[in-house]
């Protein structure tokens, strides 16, 4: 499967690097799920790092093309944030 549009959404985030980009994104999913404890699963983001070649693939067509440079890199650590189902059902609400 791959996900060109969490590709693209999370490069338009504002942030003068990834980290600040990556924290106003936790900290927006923090509040859309009720849960202060959110955060990014290290060990499922080594996993994506490791066997995400189609979303690889996909950024680097997209680069190619001009569309947000650089973004695959920032995006994997916000699409690794582990959410509960509970957490998940209030940000869908």
């Amino acid at each position: 499967m791959v996900n060109a549009g969490a590709l693209v959404t999370t490069d338009l985030v504002s942030g003068k690097d990834p980290d600040e980009k990556l924290e106003r994104i936790l900290h927006r999913l923090r509040s859309y799920a009720g849960n202060d404890s959110l955060a990014v699963d290290w060990d499922i983001f080594d996993h994506e790092m490791r066997t995400a070649d189609r979303n690889r693939g996909t950024a680097y067509l997209m680069r190619s093309e001009a569309c947000c440079p650089g973004m695959w890199r920032r995006s994997w650590p916000s699409i690794s944030s582990s959410v509960r189902s509970r957490s998940l059902s209030r940000i869908w609400r």
